[in-house]
């Protein structure tokens, strides 16, 4: 049965001046997506390497939300991730994303290595004939993603879970002025769009 890995890590963590407060941060954000998005986790996200983490999925659905709930978490911090689809050859680890190996893992290992030789910010890799195109269009994504507020990434992430502008707005204490000018500025409905596609690319390669 074939999964879906996901490896983060964060950018330039050794020349972090706080990076043990980053550390405790990361560990904090995690248990919180561990608890939020239960039910698309198989394996729960865990730091594995100084400051870097992974999981392991069974669907594609609510990846970009997470990957966002992160990133809006983890601001002005820098985060790289890597997506790796295929199956795993050891017995799944259902408390700790460690001690499993196959495919899936090392196609996000693949797919991590590349982010950080090209400085982006996501890939995919073991995506089918698909994988070329998903992984030019996270590059220009990675490179508007660089040049956005803490409120932009936040309100992506509002958008991805559903949420209207009203409730955004309350949400962040800014005004529907400020959200629309957000998402408009930052496309973020195209982007959107686009990262709810790469989903359902992903979750067609699981066979879902």
């Amino acid at each position: 049965m074939p999964y879906l890995a996901l490896i983060g890590d964060i950018c330039g963590s050794r020349d972090l001046k706080d990076r043990g407060s980053v550390q405790t941060q990361l560990q904090q954000c995690l248990n919180d997506v561990n608890k939020r998005y239960a039910d698309v986790l198989v394996s729960p996200l865990t730091i594995t390497l100084g400051d870097e983490f992974q999981g392991l999925f069974n669907n594609a659905k609510k990846v970009w939300e997470i990957v966002f709930f992160i990133d809006s978490r983890l601001h002005p911090t820098g985060l790289r991730f890597g997506f790796g689809t295929g199956d795993i050859s050891t017995k799944i680890n259902t408390t700790a994303a460690i001690g499993m190996d196959g495919p899936a893992f090392y196609n996000a290992r693949d797919a991590m290595q590349a982010v950080k030789k090209n400085d982006d910010n996501y890939q995919i890799k073991g995506l089918g004939q698909d994988e070329d195109l998903a992984n030019q269009i996270l590059i220009l994504i990675s490179d508007t993603r660089k040049k956005w507020s803490a409120n932009r990434i936040e309100v992506l992430y509002a958008l991805l879970r559903g949420e209207k502008v009203d409730s955004i707005a309350s949400g962040l204490g800014i005004s529907k002025t400020a959200v629309y000018k957000n998402i408009s500025d930052g496309s973020l409905k195209s982007i959107r769009r686009i990262l709810q596609l790469l989903s359902e690319k992903m979750d067609h390669q699981l066979g879902g």
